[in-house]
Order: structure tokens, then C-alpha cells, then sequence
């Protein structure tokens, strides 16, 4: 009976440490699944950080392709305006002995070859655009795959797209300096086509206004409709040309001059628009008077014709017409005024004047000046045949400007006024601007 009660003893309290055992791990279960759950709950919200920033990541890499496709259809426009100025550009001509039909061959030929290469150069860059697309779509498709796979393959699309935006920036390089190169060997063979002979300067002496006689016989033709009939204030100028005119020595050496420029044509019937660029071969000094007698010599001969003050900064001309703070050249090429409140003309002899303008700035090289320049004077060809533009020195952004859009360009020489070191000097200054100069006008130093 003893021992029974003994091993009941031991039994109970076997079992009692085995339920303090039981109630011990139970207590470490739940103490382990707290931490479980916390550790659970910090994962998840760990996973949706990660998420959201993986969310933001696409987010700012969609934006980025986006503006690099703009930048780059952007490139693709300046590339595109860029062909087209250049297949604007006058074809140049031959020699001066060759016939019409040889000009118009040379430029229809001409033409068409920079129509070629402007077609195959936006066929290519079209093929660089399509390329561009399928690599965006590609980038969108890892977008996807990267928010999937995490940070790794986010790193990678990274490289994809940066190693896209190297591949298509060298393949623009690539595609403008093989147009380049092409529109280069174009021009090569223009010049060699268009290089001419230099025509002989006649020597034009200053000839003294007479205090009386009767100027030359005034034949006109007024067979194009003129913008504005607005009268030149001071036209005396013009008087004094015609009169100096009345010297035959005077008037034979301003034909001459005429002769070399026109070749002998009828400037009643004039088919052929001519802008014609008188500057001078030293700073400071202007073409005002030799272009002002020209013009009156055309306007004798029948011709229709229109003086353009291009002495932006001395505006000579424009003083002595008493124009000298009215709007003109300066003032519609930017597109601050109508062209026909700044031109004006003499009723008398039917010549037109386009003041310098009333701007102490001058015209720049831009190719927003030049654009511009080029537009009006193609307006004023369509009611003036001829234009003589009046310009200055080489040293003036402007005068380069000038001669740029003129269909023939002369430089003035006064002798004993320049050394033949400044002639050669501003013949380099024009031809380093891309402008073939015609010829030299040797003229006598005027007081």
C-alpha cells in the first residue's frame, strides 16, 4: 500500500512538471507567434514601400522617355527646317557668256539632286524614328517586368534606355554629317560651275553739279504696280544726280559700269530681277553716291528701279532725303513695321527709296535676319525689277547680310582713299562669309 502511494506520488508529480512544461512552451508559442506577426507586418509594409518606390521609379523613367522622344522629334524638326532652307537656297549661275537655257538647266539639275538627297535623308531619319519607337516600346514592356522582378532588372532597363539614348544620338550625328558631306560636295560643284571671271572696274570720276541746265529726258516704264506712292521729302538728291548725269564723261562712265553689271539689255523690258550690292572696301565709308547715280541713269534709261539704304549705321542716304529718323529696312525685316509705310518714291523720275530706318541698331547674321531679309526682298522684286542696295564697309555684320541675299555684289574702291592691302583685306572678309564678289568699282575720292 505504501509503495502504491509512493508511485501515485511520483506519477503526479511527473505529470504536474510535464503540464508546467506544457504551459511553459505554450507561452513561448505565443510569444513566437507575436513576433512573427510583427516581423510579418513589417515585411508587408517593407513590400509596399518598396512597391511604391518601384511605382515612382517607373513613373520618373516614363516621363524621362517621353521627353527624350520629344527632344528628339524636336531634333528631327531643326534637321527638317534645316533641308528645307537648304533646298531654298538661289541655285548659282555659270559664266556670263552662257544662255538661258544653259542657266536653267544648271539649276533644274541642280535642284533635283538636293531634292534626292532631302528625300533620303528624311527616308533614314524616319527609319531612326520607327527604330526609336519599338526601343520605347521595349523600355514600356520592362517597365512592367521590372515592378515584377524588383530592383535588379530596374537597373538593368536603366542601362537599356541609356544605352538607347547613346545608339540614336550617334545615329543623328551619323545621319547630319553624311547630309552635310553630301550638301557640301553640292556646293563644290555649284562654285566650280559658277566661278566667273571678276569683270573689269571702270573708273568712275566725281563730276561737278552744274548751277544750271536741263536734265536728261526721263523715260519710264510703269508696268508694275508699286506699293505706296508716299513722296520722298528731300528729293534733291536726285535732282543733283541727274544733273551730273548732263556731263557726257560722267555719263559714259556710269554706262560702262551698267554695261558690266546688266550686259546690254533694255531696262524698259528688263525679264531678268537683279539686286545688286554696292558696298565699299573701307570701313566707315559708304557706296551712296555711285548708287545713287546709278539709279539715275536707270531710272533715264526707261528702267524701274528702287534704292535700299543698306548703310544701317552711317544711313547717308536716308539723311540726305530727309528720312534719315523714318522706319525702313531695319524696321520691317524685323517685323516692327509694314514695308510699304517705309518705302517711298519720286513721282518725277519714278525711283523708289527704302530708308535705312530709324534704328541706331543694325542687322545681324541670324538666320532670323536673314530669313526675313530674304522674304521682303523677294516682295519688292515683284513691283521693282531692280534693286540697288547702298551699302558700307566689311566690317559690319550687315553688309555681309546684304551682299548674302544679292544676285551680284561689287565693292567701291576709291583710289588714293585705299591701299591695295585694304582691298585684298575686305575681298577675304567677303569671301570668308561664303560671298563671291563680282568685281571692284575704282571710283575717285569724293569730298
Amino acid at each position: 500500500m505504501t509503495a502504491a502511494l509512493k508511485q501515485r506520488d511520483a506519477v503526479a508529480e511527473e505529470m504536474l512538471a510535464v503540464r508546467e512544461k506544457l504551459e511553459t512552451n505554450d507561452q513561448r508559442h505565443e510569444e513566437e507567434i507575436v513576433h512573427l506577426r510583427e516581423a510579418l507586418e513589417v515585411h508587408h509594409r517593407s513590400a509596399t514601400a518598396i512597391e511604391s518606390e518601384l511605382k515612382s521609379i517607373e513613373a520618373e523613367l516614363r516621363q524621362q522617355l517621353v521627353r527624350q522622344q520629344d527632344e528628339f522629334v524636336q531634333r528631327l524638326a531643326n534637321i527638317e527646317r534645316q533641308i528645307h532652307d537648304q533646298a531654298e537656297r538661289p541655285m548659282p549661275t555659270l559664266h556670263n557668256d552662257a544662255s538661258e537655257a544653259e542657266l536653267r538647266a544648271l539649276q533644274a539639275e541642280l535642284r533635283q539632286q538636293m531634292v534626292r538627297e532631302q528625300q533620303e535623308f528624311v527616308q533614314r531619319l524616319a527609319e531612326v524614328e520607327q527604330h526609336m519607337r519599338q526601343q520605347a516600346e521595349k523600355a514600356t514592356q520592362g517597365n512592367h517586368n521590372a515592378t515584377a522582378q524588383g530592383a535588379a532588372a530596374e537597373a538593368a532597363r536603366k542601362a537599356e534606355f541609356e544605352a538607347l539614348q547613346t545608339e540614336l544620338h550617334q545615329q543623328m550625328v551619323h545621319q547630319q554629317e553624311q547630309f552635310a558631306q553630301r550638301i557640301g560636295e553640292v556646293e563644290r560643284q555649284v562654285q566650280k560651275q559658277a566661278v566667273r571671271p571678276a569683270p573689269a572696274a571702270p573708273t568712275v570720276a566725281p563730276a561737278t553739279v552744274p548751277s544750271s541746265g536741263a536734265m536728261g529726258e526721263l523715260l519710264h516704264a510703269h508696268g508694275r504696280s508699286h506699293v505706296a506712292e508716299k513722296q520722298i521729302p528731300n528729293p534733291e538728291p536726285i535732282r543733283q544726280a541727274l544733273a551730273a548725269l548732263d556731263d557726257p564723261a560722267s555719263s559714259q562712265q556710269i554706262a560702262q559700269l551698267a554695261d558690266q553689271i546688266f550686259g546690254p539689255v533694255d531696262f524698259r523690258t528688263l525679264a531678268q530681277d537683279e539686286v545688286i550690292f554696292l558696298g565699299t572696301c573701307t570701313p566707315g565709308h559708304t557706296a551712296d553716291q555711285i548708287t545713287l547715280r546709278m539709279a539715275a541713269w536707270i531710272s533715264q534709261q526707261g528702267g524701274d528701279v528702287l534704292v535700299l539704304d543698306g548703310a544701317l549705321r552711317a544711313k547717308k542716304l536716308s539723311d540726305q532725303f530727309g528720312l534719315r529718323s523714318s522706319a525702313g529696312l531695319f524696321e520691317f525685316v524685323r517685323r516692327e513695321t509694314y514695308r510699304q509705310d517705309g518705302t517711298y518714291r519720286d513721282q518725277d523720275t519714278g525711283l523708289t527709296f527704302i530708308p535705312a530706318g530709324k534704328s541706331s541698331f543694325v542687322l545681324t547674321a541670324s538666320q532670323a535676319d536673314f530669313t526675313s531679309l530674304r522674304e521682303q526682298i523677294r516682295e519688292i522684286l515683284k513691283t521693282n525689277p531692280i534693286v540697288l542696295i547702298a551699302g558700307e564697309g566689311p566690317d559690319l555684320a550687315s553688309s555681309l547680310l546684304l551682299a548674302h541675299v544679292a544676285t551680284q555684289t561689287f565693292l567701291q574702291a576709291e583710289l588714293g582713299q585705299v591701299t591695295a592691302d585694304e582691298v585684298r583685306a575686305a575681298v577675304d572678309c567677303f569671301l570668308q562669309a561664303g560671298i563671291e564678289l563680282t568685281g571692284l568699282v575704282a571710283t575717285n575720292a569724293t569730298k
